[in-house]
């Protein structure tokens, strides 16, 4: 739990408050990271300056997928990219 708190502080969300961390473990040896944020190449919403969710009113809990690229529901998506 601790690994995923210390990703946590990584993420590129908007709100302080929604700052997500991942470890994703199998027998006993960490298979990859992940936290909330904006994939390689894409401004974050902090960068950005405003949350995309709060400007298109999305509920929390409601699955964004969108064009800007934003990983907020699954950890790994990149783990293939480093071999």
């Amino acid at each position: 739990m601790q690994m995923a708190e210390t990703v946590a502080d990584w993420s590129s969300c908007f709100k302080a408050d929604r700052h997500v961390g991942a470890v994703i473990v199998k027998d006993k040896r960490i298979l990859t990271t992940g936290y909330n944020g904006a994939s390689s190449g894409i401004l974050s919403c902090v960068e950005k300056g405003e949350c995309l969710r709060v400007k298109l009113g999305i509920e929390s809990g409601i699955v964004l997928r969108c064009a800007c690229g934003t990983k907020c529901d699954y950890s790994g998506g990149e783990v293939g990219s480093f071999g």
